[in-house]
């Protein structure tokens, strides 16, 4: 078996409205919420970066990645990840799911094996929009998805599920993987 050299991106550029602050940087458990996510990525992929606009994310030690497209949300990281970070495929992650497990990282990359899209369905059929494993060949996808504004994560999915140039995996979930959005989510 062939390997690939996977990037684990976590996304961390959001505007955290409802947190009030920095979400990837709030504390959960006594550490940054961003922290939890990158020891799970550590020693799984090949390398780590962040995309961000913050730059108080280099503390952590890994690489920034600034939007080439700025407010477009979670596919901004997406597709400038998959423009600017040589990889041959790519985990993305958001910095505030921090009960996300290993053993889901690892479903997902060995599914990536065989795979160029690999998503979490949990036991209703309801895709996850996050965790996301993308092939380097979906940045011809996502680059139409940007230009035709298309921005919504759930529809690389659809898109690509209706062209048999990709094939996609998913990995299911007994339960939806929660996200910390706010001070209250916390607790």
């Amino acid at each position: 078996m062939i390997e690939t050299k996977t990037c684990g991106v976590v996304l961390s550029g959001g505007k955290s409205t409802r947190m009030g602050k920095d979400k990837g940087l709030t504390l959960y458990r006594g550490r940054p919420l961003i922290s939890h996510v990158l020891s799970l990525l550590s020693g799984k992929v090949d390398s780590i970066c962040i995309s961000t606009g913050n730059a108080e994310y280099r503390i952590f030690g890994y690489p920034l990645i600034k939007d080439v497209i700025p407010d477009i949300g979670p596919m901004g990281g997406i597709y400038s990840a998959l423009k600017q970070v040589p990889a041959d495929g790519y985990l993305f992650t958001a910095c505030d799911i921090p009960e996300l497990t290993a053993g889901v990282i690892t479903q997902m990359l060995n599914v990536s094996q065989t795979a160029d899209i690999v998503f979490l369905k949990t036991e209703s059929g309801m895709p996850q929009p996050l965790p996301l494993y993308l092939g380097l060949k979906v940045l011809s996808l996502i680059q139409i998805m940007v230009s035709g504004q298309k921005y919504k994560l759930q529809d690389i999915i659809t898109e690509a599920t209706h062209n048999p140039e990709f094939k996609l995996a998913y990995v299911l979930l007994a339960d939806e993987l929660k996200n910390i959005n706010s001070p209250k989510d916390l607790d």
